[in-house]
């Protein structure tokens, strides 16, 4: 029916060429041009389901680095990312957490990896910008205070079971025993090779013994609905080589997930993802930006989109039925900051941003996604950086503010079909990643509903979403662009708007929000 539409118009035009001035405001881009464009209709495929109610949020080790929970502002501006799980005490420090104390204290031997070391000077850090220490109570308030649940990571590392205990009980008391825990922080890391570390975890075995003895223990002040989290390695994710190939933290990564049992006692596996660039092309990839951004980033899209969904597919090969938490995730990598490496705020993060949020909502068995981090201090994690006295919103929080607000339970997600996409060739090294270049994902909560769709290519399209619409006018469309993909965003991009309609088009490079 459009190709005989199309024709029509075409005859209409050779018989009076005035109508030319009609076609030229049909297909007008959002700059005026009259462009010739491809037409992408957006169908829904299967479905909808409904989303898990605390799904989206944050890793809140900035409890720690910055000043957050005494902060009363960071409450309100927190609130308008809509998260509704935050972790605590965060990643690698909740292994050295001292409960009683509220401190960090990573011990050093002679022995101790250059990871240790300075993590010890991380947690040096922490305790001289907190010497009141961070207690779980206050977090528990914050939390709240936003409209969220603290997801606890517990010190199963340097914290003997009896006290673990004690913290649990005292907790239970006060009536803030977290429903989500996850037991530990990264033993398969073993602090990058630290044999001290790797003394007390050498493998995945002994590590489940370890943390099966502690559930045990604070098993009894747990609510009936908690939920147990057991750490994976998502190894899947970064490799296809057999044994995991030459590097030896991808080979115990490997190891790792194949040897993680598939035992009634947890619910999930809990994994960390972090796309960083030498394990998505060759080494020397990040040296070489900004000249070969055109190669880095399919390859980095096509990672966080086609290497995601081989990482689930083997996690529920190996371990059928367990949720699936993502409890750290940041498409810059989290040695980037321990390195004193800042890629900006670009616009490939960005959009790997939104790639990784489109990929996750694919699959039922992710129930818990936390960003890295709850930050605000405008450095490489940052969803707010300072400006005046005050904050601003980065161009990844405005990303998140817009996934977050849309999941916020209760609510359905419909997977949606877009006819006409292409699939892009990553060409890093899994060559057999790829891409769309054309990702949606919609949503309906108390009878609103938001499109979120992402143009990853170099050209703009023409989007029909009359297949979605069922008859409903659309409301309102934003959206972003960011042409420069090294651009340093620490201030949102600008976001403008166009007239409502069920045809519209979706510049290059560009992020829209379609409201109905």
């Amino acid at each position: 029916m459009r190709k005989m539409r199309q024709r029509k118009r075409m005859s209409v035009l050779g018989a009076q060429g005035i109508f030319f001035l009609i076609l030229f405001f049909v297909f007008a881009d959002f700059n005026g041009s009259a462009q010739a464009q491809h037409t992408f209709v957006l169908q829904p495929s299967g479905e909808a389901r409904a989303l898990p109610e605390n799904m989206m949020g944050f890793n809140a080790a900035t409890a720690f680095y910055e000043d957050l929970i005494e902060d009363s502002s960071k409450i309100e501006l927190t609130k308008i990312l809509c998260p509704t799980v935050l972790r605590f005490p965060g990643g690698s420090i909740a292994n050295y957490y001292q409960w009683e104390t509220g401190m960090i204290k990573i011990p050093v031997k002679e022995n101790s990896s250059a990871y240790t070391r300075m993590m010890s000077r991380v947690a040096f850090y922490t305790r001289r910008r907190h010497p009141a220490g961070i207690f779980i109570e206050k977090m528990t308030l914050f939390s709240r205070n936003v409209g969220a649940e603290v997801l606890l990571v517990p010190n199963l590392e340097t914290s003997s079971i009896a006290r673990q205990v004690a913290w649990f009980k005292s907790m239970k008391a006060q009536g803030i025993v977290p429903r989500y825990i996850e037991l530990g922080n990264e033993f398969w890391v073993a602090m990058l090779n630290d044999p001290n570390v790797i003394e007390k975890f050498p493998n995945v075995n002994s590590a489940m013994k370890t943390m099966k003895a502690y559930l045990a223990g604070v098993q009894p002040y747990l609510p009936e609905e908690a939920r147990i989290a057991v750490q994976g390695a998502a190894s899947d994710f970064y490799t296809l080589r057999p044994s995991g190939g030459p590097h030896s933290l991808i080979r115990r990564m490997f190891d790792w997930d194949r040897g993680l049992e598939n035992a009634p006692w947890f619910d999930a596996i809990t994994i960390h993802l972090y796309p960083r660039p030498e394990f998505v092309m060759a080494r020397g990839a990040v040296s070489k930006l900004p000249e070969n951004v055109d190669r880095v980033f399919p390859a980095a899209m096509a990672r966080v989109d086609a290497g995601l969904d081989r990482m689930v597919e083997a996690i529920k090969r190996r371990n059928p039925g367990k949720e699936i938490w993502i409890t750290e995730w940041n498409p810059n990598h989290i040695r980037f900051s321990l390195e004193n490496r800042d890629p900006g705020l670009t616009g490939m993060m960005i959009h790997l941003t939104a790639r990784m949020f489109l990929a996750f909502l694919r699959h039922p068995e992710i129930t818990v996604s936390n960003f890295h981090m709850l930050s605000f201090n405008g450095q490489v994690h940052s969803v707010f950086s300072p400006e005046g006295g005050k904050y601003a919103m980065t161009g990844p929080g405005v990303v998140i503010k817009w996934f977050h607000q849309a999941a916020r339970g209760p609510a359905l997600y419909q997977k949606i079909r877009i006819l006409g996409a292409n699939r892009i060739p990553g060409r890093g090294l899994i060559r057999e990643e790829s891409y769309l270049d054309f990702e949606a994902g919609l949503f309906e909560r108390e009878d609103r509903f938001t499109l979120i769709s992402q143009n990853a290519g170099r050209t703009p399209v023409r989007i029909d979403l009359a297949s979605l619409l069922d008859g409903e006018k659309v409301q309102e469309i934003e959206f972003f662009t960011t042409p420069d993909l090294m651009k340093n965003h620490l201030r949102s991009p600008e976001i403008k708007k166009i007239t409502p309609s069920s045809v519209f088009q979706a510049p290059a490079l560009s992020l829209i929000r379609v409201i109905w």
